[in-house]
């Protein structure tokens, strides 16, 4: 039987859009990656079996897309499917409609976002270690307002939390979820772009495209995660504008320091949680992070007895701080925990060596340590620079008695 791909790729996306889903919705309930269907539904590197057509149909029927076996024959045949293939499945259970009705490619209704092409969320080559009430305190707080800022120490984890409740919270929004990596960005005028890019969009100047972004959010919903947003905080009104002007727009930011604008929803990443005296120290998040990416360079890797007393101190002794963690953890292929710990006095030397592919402020703890350095006004590091000669716990006029006036430009 003869197969029309681009009638019945076509076919699927009104379908789909008329119920209000997205292309990832629809690769995740099919079982396979969004790009791989992507590739298969415009025969890019891979093949669209009878198997997925089936699986494509039976999901539009369970979305109410696909509403009588009619209507479902006529998409399969499309792909030269034959209707015995799923005679005892799911879309055996549907009306069986009215054969003369019109072709399964005729388009429905587009949906209010039609034409927004989403970066979609990028994919972790590893798991997220525990984080469970951080996430679930994400979704429920996107779920009840439209800004909500993820705050935090650098590498803390902000943008793993971000992009796991991101995931969970796709299914409610009807035009999809987009990522905006914003890190690149050195300057502010810039945010617009950057962000329009993130939808699909291709302005033509920095100074149109806030205009065509509002255009395009307006009638759409849209989750748009904008990652690392500390370095352009002076641009923020940007966000606040588009909200009021795309009333089913929902952002999810990540900062290290909060946006202050108005009602923001503002949560804080903390590190991970560290060993205590109740429990064992194996089931501390931040002992699992350090054993998880040991294993990745001493297979096999799992310490007892002191050694994991020392994993645990060595957790302790870096905060919980994940980043700090999978530094360390990478150095157990020269040294185990228990040589290891003791090098941690000289931990800005000795945490190094991130992977290469990550960010340069996530190979090594001390560019983490600058890039948030280079936040700070001169009256800030003037501040820090006194609160250093603390050992311990200080209140806040302790500062002010430990040195004279303020100086500039340290």
């Amino acid at each position: 039987m003869e197969q029309d791909l681009a009638a019945f790729r076509e076919a699927v996306r009104a379908r789909r859009r008329a119920a209000g889903r997205t292309q990832q919705q629809l690769a995740r309930r099919v079982g396979v990656h969004p790009d791989v269907l992507s590739h298969k539904l415009r025969a890019r590197c891979a093949v669209l079996t009878s198997a997925d057509v089936t699986a494509i149909v039976t999901v539009l029927a369970g979305w109410g897309a696909v509403g009588s076996q009619a209507e479902a024959r006529a998409l399969l045949a499309l792909m030269g499917v034959p209707p015995g293939t799923w005679a005892d499945g799911p879309l055996a259970a549907l009306p069986p409609g009215d054969p003369g009705q019109p072709p399964a490619s005729q388009p429905g209704p587009e949906p209010a976002g039609r034409g927004l092409s989403l970066v979609p969320l990028p994919w972790m080559l590893t798991s997220l270690v525990g984080r469970a009430a951080e996430v679930a305190a994400v979704a429920a707080a996107v779920a009840g307002g439209r800004l909500v800022t993820l705050t935090g120490t650098g590498g803390t984890g902000k943008t793993r939390v971000a992009l796991q409740a991101a995931r969970e919270l796709a299914d409610r929004f009807a035009d999809g979820v987009a990522f905006a990596d914003l890190a690149p960005v050195g300057d502010p005028g810039l945010l617009a772009v950057s962000l329009a890019r993130a939808v699909g969009l291709t302005p033509q100047s920095a100074a149109t495209a806030e205009g065509q972004l509002a255009a395009a959010l307006r009638p759409a919903r849209v989750l748009l995660v904008a990652d690392n947003m500390e370095h352009l905080i002076e641009q923020t009104p940007l966000l606040g504008r588009l909200l009021a002007a795309a009333p089913g727009l929902h952002l999810l930011v990540t900062s290290r320091v909060p946006l202050g604008l108005y009602g923001e929803h503002q949560l804080r990443v903390p590190p991970l949680r560290l060993p205590d005296q109740v429990g064992p120290a194996a089931d501390s998040e931040a002992v699992q992070l350090f054993v998880q990416r040991a294993r990745a360079v001493v297979p096999g890797f799992d310490p007892r007895g002191e050694a994991l007393a020392a994993t645990a101190a060595i957790c302790a002794a870096l905060d919980g701080l994940p980043l700090a963690i999978e530094l360390a953890a990478a150095r157990v292929r020269l040294y185990p925990p228990q040589a290891l710990l003791p090098q941690l006095q000289a931990r800005l030397p000795l945490l190094t060596g991130g992977p290469r592919d990550l960010p340069p402020r996530h190979q090594t703890l001390r560019a983490t340590l600058d890039w948030s350095d280079a936040l700070l006004s001169a009256e800030a590091r003037d501040l820090f620079a006194r609160v250093g000669v603390f050992a311990g716990s200080f209140d806040a006029d302790a500062p002010r008695r430990s040195a004279g006036p303020p100086t500039r430009g340290r």
